[in-house]
């Protein structure tokens, strides 16, 4: 791990992640689209049998998280996935070379640096020793084929907007050469989940198995049911004194719940411990009810 001004951004990135896996309530944490905040949609709580308080000093080690999806998750590919259950659904198991914080700053993740060497031309140095979870190391072939195939696909335009081609310098560098002046570089990059080359060649089947190398690794999907994801032990994150090096829900099952107010039920039978999206009349008075934690976050929508 290096100890510049990228890792520190970094950790800050993965403190979020961090307390949004482990601190809320048990009772349930009731989600909305709208208001200001903090992340909530598809963000785990701590289960177990007393609520406490969105506190991470409270957060504890293990357990199984039982969340709500509107939805069934219909892609585990990222560059055909087009709906957003999909992409929350496969959120903690892939990973980007970069990622937007809350705060919206940029943070480094698979990509250690990411800066223009040239006119036109960016360059990503690699995280070494960053395995996907089937145990493969992750290297610049990865990142390459990962971009390129984005050709043809139902979301080519997230890459093909502003990449003109790649260039492979060593195992863990890969420069890109832009199309042209492109602003949200960035934020496009950070929207590209890392997966193995295999996937291209055909050795390797994400359909049925997505395979990355984010904290979670998939176990299983039963369609219109239920997405389950565990905890990856050979994380690469090697943690600080604050975050740890994984995070402490060891199980995330997402319960495919299509209806506002099943949902609702389900949260106060004590089948979830977090609905993303209760129904709106209800928030005022899980929010005033000490057994539930409500957060709130802005969205931004874009045509």
């Amino acid at each position: 791990m290096r100890s510049d001004d990228t890792e520190r951004h970094f950790s800050l990135n993965r403190r979020s992640l961090v307390k949004s896996l482990g601190v809320a309530g048990v009772a349930g944490l009731a989600g909305c689209m709208g208001g200001n905040g903090t992340e909530t949609e598809g963000t785990p709580a701590r289960p177990g049998g007393t609520t406490t308080p969105a506190d991470p000093d409270n957060s504890q080690e293990g357990g199984e998280l039982i969340a709500s999806f509107g939805a069934d998750v219909a892609q585990f590919d990222p560059a055909k996935a087009a709906d957003t259950t999909s992409v929350k659904a496969f959120g903690l198991t892939y990973e980007t070379l970069l990622t937007v914080g809350f705060d919206g700053s940029i943070n480094n993740a698979l990509a250690h640096t990411f800066e223009q060497v040239e006119e036109g031309v960016w360059r990503a140095e690699l995280r070494e020793g960053v395995n996907f979870h089937n145990g493969k190391e992750m290297t610049a072939e990865d990142v390459q084929v990962t971009f390129e195939r984005y050709e043809g696909k139902v979301n080519a335009t997230d890459v093909f907007s502003w990449y003109e081609s790649s260039e492979i310098v060593d195992d863990y560098t890969i420069e890109f050469t832009l199309k042209g002046d492109y602003a949200p570089l960035k934020f496009d990059i950070s929207a590209i989940p890392i997966i193995p080359a295999e996937v291209e060649t055909g050795d390797l089947d994400i359909t049925e198995d997505p395979i990355g190398t984010g904290p979670y690794e998939f176990v299983e999907h039963q369609p219109d049911s239920l997405f389950r994801i565990t905890r990856n032990d050979d994380y690469w994150f090697e943690g600080d004194d604050s975050v740890p090096a994984t995070p402490p829900i060891e199980d995330i099952t997402y319960r495919v719940i299509t209806e506002q107010s099943a949902q609702q039920a389900a949260l106060e039978g004590g089948d979830i411990h977090l609905a993303n999206a209760a129904p709106a009349a209800s928030l005022s008075d899980f929010a005033e009810n000490e057994d539930y934690t409500v957060n709130r976050r802005l969205a931004a929508a874009t045509t």
